[in-house]
């Protein structure tokens, strides 16, 4: 991580304890840090080494209207259409409860280089990015 980040370490603290819940069948939750077997099944089943977790709600963290939020979703989900990557709906979530969740994407067979650029193009302050050893890191885009 940067140290010299402009985000408060209360809210990169946070996104290091979110759940990113990933919605498919069976359901489940990655955690930055720590693997997770079930990404890497779902990795080697598609053939990928690599996948996102991206939202386009909240930008810079300025809290929008669920109505604002689901547009923004809209037009990353078009986005992710356009580069025909595959995606599985999830859910980032405050397990305290004190943030509101996130409508969210798990994007797989994307690189480093290019999940920063559509988290930024999204206006977020960080992605969750794994490679093949499925241990989710947080990637701030913001320094």
């Amino acid at each position: 991580m940067n140290k010299e980040s402009q985000l408060a370490s209360n809210l990169i603290r946070a996104y290091q304890v979110t759940n990113f819940i990933v919605t498919d069948e069976p359901e489940f939750i990655l955690k930055v840090g720590m693997e997770s077997k079930a990404l890497k099944k779902m990795l080697t089943q598609n053939r990928v080494d690599t996948a996102v977790f991206i939202t386009a709600w909240n930008p810079y963290g300025e809290i929008l209207s669920n109505g604002e939020n689901q547009a923004r979703n809209k037009l990353l989900v078009n986005e992710l259409n356009l580069r025909s990557l595959k995606f599985i709906n999830g859910f980032g979530q405050d397990p305290s409860g004190q943030w509101a969740g996130e409508v969210s994407f798990l994007v797989l067979g994307i690189s480093l280089e290019a999940s920063k650029k559509l988290g930024a193009q999204f206006e977020q302050n960080a992605v969750i990015w794994s490679d093949n050893d499925a241990i989710p890191q947080l990637i701030l885009l913001r320094s």
